[in-house]
Parts: C-alpha cells; sequence; structure tokens
C-alpha cells in the first residue's frame, strides 16, 4: 500500500473512531503522535483538527493527519480528584509554594498567602455567576477546579510562562491562557502610574492568552492584598470563570469586545460588592469611561459600532480605544438589556465553533439579540453620555 494511501487510511479510520467515541459522549480515550501523547476527552473535531480536554482541565488542539494511534481507556471520562490535582500541582510546583484550596479554586502561592487569594477568587467566581443567573443564564459548576498560580517573583512568573509557551509576557502583570485553563501572575507588582493619565498600561497578549491593557483602581474591598495585584488577579478571575462557565467557548472565536468587555465591566468595585450594587457611580469603570469620552469626542468615527461588533480592527488600531469601547458597549447593555446580553452571550458560546466566524455572522448574532446596530449605537451613546460622576 502506498504511503498516501495508508495515511488516508489511517485518518479515516480514526476519523471513524472519533466519532464514536463523541457519540458516546464522556469516553477517556488516548491519542498519540511522534512526539507526545494524550488522554482525555474529544470535545470537537473536524477534518483537519480535534479539541481533547485532559483530566485536569488542559485543552490540546491537534492536527488529525499527525495522530498516529489512539484507544478507548475508560468508558467514562472523570476530571482528577481534588486530592490527585494537589498532588501533581505539589510536584510541579515543589514544596516552598502552598497548594491552597477553598471552593471552586485551587491556588498555588507562596506559604500562608494561598487563602487571601482564594477568598478573592471564590468571590469573582460568586459575583460573575449571580450576576448571570438574575439575567437568566444557566449556570452549571466547571467542571474542573480553577487553577491560579501566584508566583513569589516576576522572574519565576515569566520562566513559568516561557516554558508552556506564552510569548511576549515581561510586560504583562498577569494572564489567563485557554489551553491550561490557568490563571498566572505574581506578587510585588510595582507599576509606576502616569499621573497625566492614571491608567497602567498593559500586554495584549493574543486571542487565546488573555492579559488586562489597564485596570482601574477601586477602593479596596481586599486590603490584604496590594492593589495592583489585586486588580490583576480580578481581571483574570473574571476571564477565568467566564470561560468555566460556558459564558464564552474555549475553542470558539468569541469576539474579543465581548471577552474584554465582560472582563472590565467586572473591574468596577460596585459590580462586585452587595453593599454598593444601588449605587451607580461605584458601578461605572470610571478610567475606561474617562477614555471612552475622549476617544468619542476626538477619534471614534460616526456609525462605526457596526464595524466595531463585526471585526477586530479597533483592537489593532488603538487598543487603548477598543478596550474603552468595549467596557462601555458592554456596561450599557449589561444595565439596560440584561437578558437580552446574556441570551446574545449565549448564542456566541453555542454557535458551531468549528466554522468561521464571519463579520457578517457576527453582526447577525448582534442584530438578533439587540435590533438594528445603528440604531442601537444612538442609545448607547446617549446613554453613556448621560453618566455623571
Amino acid at each position: 500500500m502506498k504511503p498516501f494511501t495508508r495515511l488516508a487510511t489511517a485518518v479515516l479510520t480514526l476519523g471513524l473512531f472519533c466519532n464514536q467515541v463523541a457519540a458516546e459522549g464522556r469516553s477517556l480515550i488516548e491519542v498519540t503522535t511522534d512526539q507526545d501523547s494524550y488522554a482525555g476527552r474529544l470535545i470537537a473535531m473536524d477534518n483537519d483538527n480535534c479539541w481533547m480536554v485532559e483530566r485536569d482541565g488542559r485543552l490540546n488542539e491537534l492536527e488529525v493527519k499527525q495522530l498516529k494511534s489512539f484507544k478507548r481507556v475508560k468508558p467514562k471520562f472523570e476530571p482528577y480528584s481534588t486530592i490527585d490535582l494537589k498532588s501533581r500541582l505539589r510536584d510541579e510546583f515543589g514544596r516552598e509554594y502552598e497548594i491552597f484550596q477553598r471552593g471552586v479554586y485551587m491556588v498555588v502561592a507562596r506559604k500562608g498567602r494561598g487563602k487571601e487569594f482564594a477568598n478573592v477568587l471564590n468571590d469573582v467566581y460568586g459575583v460573575v455567576q449571580r450576576e448571570f443567573r438574575v439575567r437568566d443564564f444557566k449556570i452549571e459548576p466547571p467542571e474542573f477546579p480553577l487553577v491560579a498560580i501566584v508566583f513569589s517573583t516576576k522572574d519565576e512568573y515569566i520562566d513559568y510562562a516561557t516554558n508552556e509557551g506564552t510569548k511576549g509576557i515581561s510586560a504583562a502583570l498577569g494572564y489567563y491562557k485557554r489551553e491550561s485553563n490557568r490563571v498566572a501572575l505574581y506578587e510585588n507588582q510595582n507599576v509606576t502610574l502616569n499621573p497625566n493619565q492614571g491608567i497602567r498600561q498593559r500586554l495584549s497578549l493574543g486571542p487565546k492568552t488573555i492579559g488586562p491593557l489597564n485596570i482601574r483602581q477601586p477602593q479596596s474591598v481586599f486590603p490584604a492584598i496590594e492593589t495592583n495585584l489585586r486588580d490583576t488577579l480580578i481581571h483574570e478571575a473574571v476571564h477565568q470563570v467566564a470561560f468555566n462557565l460556558k459564558i464564552h467557548s474555549r475553542i470558539g472565536n468569541d469576539p474579543r469586545w465581548v471577552i474584554e468587555g465582560l472582563a472590565t465591566l467586572f473591574e468596577a468595585s460596585g459590580v462586585r460588592d452587595r453593599a454598593s450594587k444601588y449605587d451607580f457611580a461605584t458601578r461605572v469603570n470610571r478610567e475606561r469611561y474617562v477614555t471612552f469620552g475622549n476617544f468619542a469626542k476626538q477619534r471614534r468615527e460616526p456609525k462605526s459600532l457596526r464595524h466595531f461588533v463585526g471585526t477586530e480592527d479597533l483592537f489593532a488600531d488603538s487598543l487603548l480605544d477598543a478596550y474603552a469601547q468595549a467596557w462601555a458597549l458592554s456596561f450599557f447593555l449589561f444595565e439596560t438589556r440584561g437578558v437580552e446580553y446574556a441570551k446574545y452571550l449565549k448564542s456566541i458560546a453555542t454557535r458551531n465553533v468549528l466554522k468561521d466566524y464571519t463579520e457578517d455572522d457576527r453582526l447577525e448574532h448582534f442584530e438578533a439579540a439587540f435590533g438594528d446596530v445603528d440604531d442601537l449605537e444612538v442609545d448607547f451613546l446617549r446613554y453613556i453620555d448621560r453618566i455623571k460622576l
């Protein structure tokens, strides 16, 4: 048999097997390539790629043509137990770090600090869960414990990011990575603020590795953790929670304005703090609001919301303006059309993520939820303009 024929036969056989496993639902399978082997559950597949999630929540995207063998390991896929995952994290990070588990979170941190970080993370999880439940978004508990790593030093953080293949990390204070499903950041985040802007510049790490561009500094509700570190932790936790509660799709190409808009919403203390729930001013992300105001008056093109919703161009052209408009639009929808906003996010996350998400598709989803985008733009700009702080 010729090599090409053997390859085609192998790919076809693998495809039939994977389709069978997918139809069965939750089998634990193992596949191998020339370089490695992977054990997990198949969650999606097309002619070119398949996506497998491992027992710790790690996501692998594999080229079908590179797969050499496969087998069914167990009829039922089950995540690692808390004990097993904790043991694996201890082996990975050593005895100088503690592994603190509380609620849905497992935190790797300097000894004596895990509890503080776990409290913040679980509070964020609870707030996101609550805010979406009241907007009729069906919430299911995360399948895997959520892992957050708080390194003692920046050097350790950079070494870790480099080893897992995250590039350009030195200027970012923290990030959430969809493939590993982990948040990573470091302590002692001493950042100089520009007194003329009051905004902390941050690095954009790409569509699947998510780090905030800037975060405002609300009055601390977690005073034991320094402001910069707390703000980074909150922003990245929102990303992690949203992807694990299926508000966003981990393998889909969800619009960036949706992903960053949601995270910037929860930067504001009033969105997170029950005591401030009815104090509107505390729900406004002040620095995003100021940035958007300047953008709207000086640089924003009329009737440009259609282009913003349908493309990623503003993120490529002017990242700071893009984050500000992502916050402003998300805040407007969250506050005035909450149920429709939740349904819109669900429609994006549950679409066929193996298909290209074109500009027309994005606009169709948006207008199905909110009506004509040009009409909505008028209401949106009026709403933001009426905010007085």
